[in-house]
C-alpha cells in the first residue's frame, strides 16, 4: 500500500500504534500515534534514497476529517537528493521537478498539516549534472508549522568541517486571506505560489568558494571565487517568487569579479551591507557601510550607494536611472575602477582626473533619449549620456582632479591652447542639469592647475572663493564667475570671468572653443619680481 501511495518501492521494517488517549487513561481512544520502524524508499535505479529509522504519526479527530496528521516526527533520516545530468531535482527517488497538478495537490497537502519536524537528520546532495562530488549536511533538525494562513520553516545542519560551522535557515510565508487563481486550473490550485513571506539564513563561518559549485551567479555576470567569514542574507518573497535580497558580510580573503571582460577584484576583507530589489520594471541596488581592503592596500572607507533603474515606460514613467550616495571616496573609486562594471568612457575619465576627495552628497537621476538604444547608466554611466536628459546636485570635501594639456595648437601654431585645468585641495558644492548649472568653490592652501596658459603649470593659491553660474543653449555654452576671491604668497584680489563659446561659423579656428573671454580683476595687494 505504501509503495503505491508514494510512488517509489517503499519497505517498513515494524508499525506499532497507541492512542494518546489511552497513555492519559482516558476512553475511548479516538487520536491514535503511529510509529514505523526502518523505514526505507528506493529510486528508479534500486538505490536506497531516503532512509527512516523511525517515523512517529499523530493523529487526531480534526485531523482524520481533513484527511491529514497532526504531527509527523521523524528520527535520523537519511535522505538522498539528486539533480539528474538533465537537470531535474529528485528526492528520495520522487522527480519534484516538474509543476504539475499531482505535485502542487501533494505540495498544499503537506503545508496544510500542523507539524512536520526532523531530529538528527543526515542529508545527501549529488549533482550529476555538475559533476560535483556529494556533499552531506549531517545533524539536521528541520521543522515545519502551519497554522491557518502561516507557515513556518526552520532548518539547522552542520556541512563538512572544511566548508565551515554549523548554520541555520528561517523562512516566514503568509497565505492572502483570498486567493485569486490566475490562469490554468492547475495554478489556482497551488496555493503556495501565493505566498507572501521572507527567508533568513545565518553562516557564522563559511567557506564562500565551496559555494560556487552550487551557487551559478554567472547569469548576472558575477563571479566569486575565495572568501571566508561571516554571512548573513534575508531574501523577500512576493507570491511565491523572490523580489529582493539583502546580506551582511563579514569575509576574508575575497575575490569576485564583477563583469565578463572585468580584471578580478581581491579582496582581503570586506564588512557591510548590500541589497537588491527587483521587479518586472525594474530593479534597484545599494550598499550600507559597505567597508573593504583590497589585496593591493587599497582601502574603501565605507559610505553608502543606491542605483535605481525604471525600465521601459512603466506605470507611465519615462525610463531612467537615480544614483545616490554619500561618504564615498574618490581616490578609492578611482583605485578600483578598472574592476567595476562602470563602462569605457568612465573607466578612461576615472584614469585621467586621478580624482582625491569624499562626496559627502550626490544626487543624480538621467532619462534616456526614449528613441536611442544604447547602454543604460547603471551599466555604463558616461556611455550613456548623450543624447538623455540628467539632473546632479552633490558636494565633494577635500577635491582634487589632474589637469591635462589640450594637445591642439593655435591657429597658426604659434601656442599651445589651453587644456583642462586641475585642482587641488577645494571644497566644491553643484547642482546642474543638461540646460546649465550653478558651484560655489572654496579652496584652502591648494593650488590650481592651468596647462597651456601659463609657462609654470601650477598655481600655488592660500586660498580661493568663487561662484559659478553656466547655460547651454544649443551649441552656445555661456559662463560666469562672479565674486571670485584669490590670494597667494605672491598678490591678493578680486575678479570677474566671463566666457562665451565661440560661432563655428566665424571664428578662426571653425570651432566653439577656445571661445571668448572677458575678464575684470583688481589686485589688492601684489609683489614685483
Amino acid at each position: 500500500w505504501a509503495s503505491t501511495a508514494v510512488g517509489v518501492p517503499v519497505k517498513v521494517g515494524a508499525i506499532s500504534a497507541e492512542t494518546i488517549s489511552a497513555k492519559r487513561g482516558l476512553l475511548p481512544a479516538f487520536a491514535p500515534v503511529i510509529e514505523l520502524q526502518d523505514v526505507r524508499l528506493f529510486d528508479a535505479q534500486g538505490r536506497a534514497a531516503l532512509e527512516l529509522p523511525q517515523v512517529r504519526v499523530a493523529l487526531s479527530v480534526a485531523s482524520i476529517w481533513r484527511g491529514g496528521v497532526e504531527q509527523v516526527v521523524v528520527d535520523r533520516p537519511v535522505l538522498d537528493v539528486r539533480r539528474t545530468s538533465e537537470g531535474r531535482i529528485e528526492v528520495a527517488g520522487l522527480d519534484l521537478s516538474g509543476p504539475g497538478p499531482d505535485d502542487d495537490a501533494a505540495t498544499d497537502w503537506f503545508f496544510s498539516q500542523r507539524e512536520f519536524a526532523i531530529r538528527q537528520g543526515t542529508v545527501r546532495w549529488t549533482d550529476d549534472l555538475r559533476g560535483q562530488p556529494p556533499l552531506a549536511l549531517s545533524a539536521l533538525d528541520f521543522v515545519v508549522r502551519n497554522t491557518g494562513r502561516n507557515h513556518h520553516f526552520r532548518l539547522d545542519a552542520t556541512p563538512p568541517e572544511e566548508w565551515g560551522e554549523r548554520f541555520s535557515l528561517v523562512a516566514r510565508f503568509r497565505e492572502p486571506l483570498l486567493t485569486l487563481g490566475q490562469g490554468t486550473r492547475d495554478e489556482e490550485t497551488a496555493r503556495w505560489r501565493q505566498w507572501d513571506g521572507d527567508l533568513f539564513a545565518d553562516f557564522q563561518h563559511v567557506d564562500v568558494a565551496r559555494l560556487r559549485a552550487y551557487v551559478d551567479l554567472s547569469e548576472w555576470g558575477v563571479e566569486v571565487d575565495g572568501g571566508r567569514g561571516a554571512l548573513k542574507g534575508w531574501a523577500d518573497v512576493k507570491r511565491g517568487a523572490v523580489t529582493g535580497a539583502s546580506t551582511e558580510l563579514g569575509l576574508r580573503q575575497v575575490q569576485v569579479r564583477l563583469g565578463p571582460s572585468l580584471p578580478m577584484l581581491a579582496l582581503d576583507e570586506i564588512q557591510g551591507g548590500l541589497a537588491a530589489q527587483w521587479n518586472a520594471d525594474g530593479f534597484s541596488f545599494s550598499t550600507d557601510d559597505l567597508r573593504f581592503r583590497t589585496a593591493e592596500g587599497e582601502h574603501w572607507p565605507g559610505g553608502r550607494v543606491r542605483v535605481e533603474r525604471v525600465a521601459g515606460y512603466a506605470g507611465g514613467k519615462p525610463a531612467s536611472t537615480a544614483i545616490s550616495a554619500d561618504q564615498v571616496d574618490l581616490s578609492a573609486l578611482s583605485a578600483i575602477a578598472s574592476r567595476l562594471p562602470l563602462g569605457e568612457a568612465t573607466h578612461r575619465l576615472l584614469e585621467s582626473l586621478q580624482p582625491v576627495g569624499r562626496m559627502e552628497g550626490l544626487d543624480l537621476r538621467w532619462e534616456p533619449d526614449p528613441m536611442a538604444n544604447g547602454p543604460g547608466l547603471a551599466q555604463a554611466p558616461l556611455d550613456a549620456w548623450p543624447g538623455g536628459k540628467y539632473w546632479a546636485k552633490g558636494r565633494v570635501v577635500g577635491l582634487s582632479l589632474k589637469g591635462a594639456e589640450s594637445e591642439r595648437r593655435s591657429s597658426r601654431g604659434d601656442y599651445p591652447l589651453p587644456g583642462r585645468p586641475g585642482l587641488t585641495g577645494a571644497t566644491v558644492d553643484f547642482d546642474f542639469n543638461r540646460e546649465g548649472g550653478k558651484a560655489h568653490l572654496e579652496l584652502t592652501e591648494g593650488q590650481l592647475e592651468l596647462p597651456g596658459v601659463f609657462e609654470a603649470t601650477d598655481l600655488p593659491l592660500q586660498r580661493l572663493q568663487a561662484d559659478a553660474v553656466w547655460r547651454v543653449k544649443g551649441e552656445q555654452i555661456e559662463v560666469d564667475l562672479d565674486q571670485v576671491r584669490m590670494a597667494n604668497a605672491d598678490a591678493e584680489g578680486t575678479a570677474k570671468v566671463r566666457w562665451r563659446s565661440s560661432d563655428p561659423k566665424t571664428s578662426p579656428t571653425g570651432s566653439r572653443f577656445p571661445g571668448m573671454l572677458e575678464l575684470d580683476a583688481t589686485l589688492t595687494r601684489a609683489l614685483g619680481a
